[in-house]
């Protein structure tokens, strides 16, 4: 009797841990359908391939001149007085200065000496004026104005086109950060080849999709790669990737290929990382135009600036339908300009 209890006992307890044992799950199938980006990249001459996109791209860079004219305390000019436009003969001194600015720009059209190069419009839009108050908070007890800067002229050149000189802004697009430029350059441009791969579909990107990022970061050419994370984040079919930025990346452009595919797609443009400022106090030359030295106590000018610390692998992105919807808006505009650039932003759309 007792043993068969025992039996009984027994069956129980294996059934009991039967059912607490997970069953094994069967693979969810690939990762990436027929057609869609891959997560990884396969074809053999893929190191080929970006080379040649690198002819395509160009470091940029953008210069503004500014006159700042600086006002005493006992002057005690007001903001409602620039609408006047007599602060130039009352200001108390004035001094020139200049700021600069790089990125990077990728050559999209090319026929005979006309070029236009696609970048991010932050690279390029500099204010036209600075108004400096007195009380940076410009409570009521004060508006008074200490120094107006005034943006005199603004040149743009793209590095690897010198004998091309200054190019110029085509359409530009603060709001989602987007610009055209290009020029008819005096003589037939050579050194660069228009980037020859399709505009793709940033909304048929996946979690994990991989990609290639080709810019210049601190001012040399590199290639990085990352993945995709929270693809479709809004109307635009916006993404962000993990891939490492620094200043000059913005404008860099995105790459990734579809399954079964051996060539590659433009997926977007980098255009910032997550990145926090601080103020911090600089003198009035900058360590690369001046040596100072350790000994002797500091008793130049002191200016107030800002210090950017950037967290890496947060980088955030322009998506290829915000690039088609762009040319779009600005395409009449364009072609009145003889810039026809239907055969890169809408074949095959």
């Amino acid at each position: 009797m007792r043993k068969e209890c025992f039996v009984v006992l027994m069956v129980l307890s294996l059934s009991f841990l039967e059912g607490c044992v997970p069953k094994p799950v069967k693979p969810a199938g690939p990762a990436v359908p027929d057609n869609g980006y891959v997560t990884e990249f396969s074809f053999p001459d893929v190191s080929t391939r970006l080379e040649s996109v690198t002819h395509s791209v160009s470091k940029l860079f953008t210069v503004a001149y500014y006159s700042t004219y600086r006002f005493g305390a006992a002057d005690h000019y007001k903001q409602y007085s620039l609408s006047s436009g007599d602060f130039k003969s009352r200001a108390a001194t004035k001094t020139v200065s200049h700021e600069t600015i790089s990125g990077t720009m990728t050559l999209i059209a090319h026929s005979e000496n006309r070029v236009v190069f696609l970048t991010c419009a932050h690279i390029l839009d500099f204010p036209d004026t600075v108004v400096t108050f007195a009380d940076p908070s410009r409570t009521l007890s004060t508006d008074e104005v200490t120094a107006i800067a005034v943006k005199e002229r603004q040149e743009i050149y793209c590095r690897a086109l010198p004998g091309c000189g200054r190019v110029d802004i085509l359409a530009m697009d603060r709001e989602n950060d987007i610009a055209l430029v290009g020029k008819e350059c005096p003589e037939p441009v050579t050194g660069m080849n228009p980037f020859i791969y399709p505009l793709g579909r940033a909304k048929e990107l996946g979690w994990g999709s991989a990609a290639y990022v080709i810019g210049f970061p601190m001012g040399t050419m590199m290639v990085t790669k990352g993945i995709v994370s929270n693809p479709n984040s809004d109307e635009s079919a916006g993404f962000m990737m993990d891939a490492l930025f620094n200043k000059g990346f913005s404008g860099g452009i995105i790459l990734s290929a579809r399954s079964g595919s051996s060539g590659f797609e433009l997926m977007g443009m980098v255009r910032s990382a997550y990145s926090k400022r601080d103020y911090v106090l600089r003198p009035e030359k900058e360590i690369h135009e001046y040596t100072y030295s350790q000994n002797v106590p500091y008793t130049g000018g002191i200016y107030a600036a800002t210090d950017e610390s950037i967290n890496y692998g947060v980088t955030y992105v322009i998506p290829a339908e915000a690039l088609r919807s762009f040319y779009v808006k600005n395409r009449e505009a364009l072609l009145a300009m003889g810039y026809n650039l239907d055969p890169f932003f809408l074949s095959g759309r």
